[in-house]
């Protein structure tokens, strides 16, 4: 939310509650009206929330490492500093060949099974639901 706040906010000295709350509303409009948006929220304080299109694999793995980046990033208003995860552009490497991410999305990957799973639920097509379902259980298995 707080990417959306700054660009939707240019010109502000500062993001204000009255910002994030417009914001909120309009994204969780956007969801409840879309088939394809969803809303990761991560563990830190204050719950931040990353919108992703639940159907596009690159939106998909962006949100999951967004949210995971936060879940793993230590309290900011403490003062405490990021572990050094990085800006979009160094989430982006990571999704890149070489990257810790790039077997996450990867055709037998758990990430390109989620959204799979998410396009055969959304088209009803329960048959094609359910293959990428049963790899993910016996991925889990393996692990």
């Amino acid at each position: 939310m707080e990417d959306l706040c700054e660009r939707l906010y240019p010109g502000a000295d500062r993001i204000e509650k009255r910002h994030r709350v417009a914001v909120l509303r309009a994204v969780r409009s956007i969801v409840e009206a879309g088939d394809d948006w969803g809303l990761f929220q991560s563990d830190n304080t204050g719950g931040t929330l990353v919108l992703v299109n639940l159907g596009n694999l690159m939106s998909y793995a962006l949100g999951r490492l967004k949210a995971d980046r936060l879940i793993h990033d230590q309290d900011k208003r403490q003062g405490i500093p990021p572990h050094g995860i990085g800006s979009e552009e160094d989430l982006k490497t990571r999704l890149q060949p070489g990257g810790s991410a790039y077997r996450l999305i990867q055709p037998d990957g758990p990430w390109q099974r989620h959204v799979e799973m998410h396009i055969a639920a959304r088209d009803g097509d329960r048959a094609r639901y359910e293959e990428p379902e049963q790899e993910l259980k016996r991925s889990i298995v393996k692990a």
